[in-house]
């Protein structure tokens, strides 16, 4: 799950484009000014961890969490 900015919608999408073979689906929701992506990824373990640190850097980002299944 990621949480960010609404105005910074750009910095995680531009990272999930660049992912986008790891990404199996993803879903947005707003909440005032702000906004929570739930993504789902599926891939080896070193490229899950680079979109995890991209992610927690993208512009906007607030929150950053990680669950493995």
């Amino acid at each position: 799950t990621v949480s960010h900015k609404k105005e910074d919608d750009g910095g995680v999408m531009g990272e999930l484009h660049e992912f986008e073979d790891l990404v199996e689906t993803s879903m947005h929701q707003q909440s005032g000014s702000k906004c929570v992506e739930i993504i789902i990824a599926q891939g080896g373990a070193e490229r899950i961890k680079k979109l995890y640190d991209r992610l927690k850097t993208a512009r906007g980002v607030e929150c950053v969490n990680c669950f493995v299944l």
